[in-house]
C-alpha cells in the first residue's frame, strides 16, 4: 500500500533529519599540511596509492616509477613522517605509468600489494604480501592464470578471511 505522509508527519521526519545531521555539518573538514613521501626527482611519483595499517594509525604508499627502471616502491609512515622507500619488485620490472601501477590494501597488520610486470614478452601478475604493518614483506608470487591473455590493470582487496582477491583486465595480443 502506497501511504503518503501527512503534514506532521513531514516536519517530524525532517526535525529527525535535521538533528542527526547536525554533528556531520558541524564536524567541518580540516586538511594537515602536505607531508613528502619521497624524493620526486629519485623515486619517481607514478600513480600513488595509500592505505591505512595499525588500527589506522600508520600510513602505507605505493607508486610506481616508470623511468630509469620501472619500479614499484612502498613506503612507511614514522613518527611524523615517511621510511625510506622499499622495493616491491626485485628483479623484475614493473608496468608503472600515470594510469597504472601498483596496489595495495590493509586490515588490520595484513598488507597485500599487488603489480603487473614488464615487459610484454613476460608480463604477470604478482603479490606481495606484509603480516607486520608493512615492516617487512614476503617475496613476490605469481598470481595470474590467463592462458594467452596479458594481464593489466591488476587490483587487489581483502576478504573476509584475510587472503587477498583480485581484479584485473586481460587483454590479447593480436599479430600481423
Amino acid at each position: 500500500d502506497l501511504k503518503i505522509l501527512s503534514f506532521p508527519m513531514k516536519r517530524l521526519l525532517f526535525a529527525v533529519f535535521l538533528l542527526l545531521s547536525f554533528p556531520v555539518f558541524a564536524q567541518g573538514l580540516y586538511w594537515s599540511n602536505p607531508v613528502a613521501v619521497a624524493a620526486g626527482n629519485v623515486f619517481d611519483n607514478d600513480r600513488p596509492r595509500i592505505t591505512l595499517v595499525n588500527g589506522g594509525n600508520t600510513a602505507l604508499v605505493t607508486w610506481g616509477r616508470s623511468v630509469g627502471g620501472k619500479k614499484a616502491y612502498v613506503a612507511r609512515y614514522v613518527g611524523g613522517g615517511f621510511g625510506m622507500p622499499q622495493f616491491l619488485n626485485n628483479g623484475s620490472n614493473v608496468n608503472a605509468s600515470s594510469f597504472e601501477s601498483s596496489e595495495i590494501a590493509a586490515q588490520g597488520d595484513t598488507v597485500y600489494a599487488v603489480y603487473t610486470t614488464y615487459p610484454l614478452s613476460n608480463i604477470q601478475v604478482r603479490l606481495q604480501s606484509s603480516f607486520d604493518g608493512g615492516i617487512t614483506w614476503n617475496d613476490p608470487v605469481w598470481v595470474d592464470s590467463l592462458g594467452s591473455d596479458f594481464p593489466t590493470f591488476a587490483n587487489v582487496a581483502i576478504g573476509p578471511d584475510n587472503n587477498p582477491v583480485f581484479t584485473g583486465t586481460g587483454f590479447k595480443a593480436y599479430s600481423q
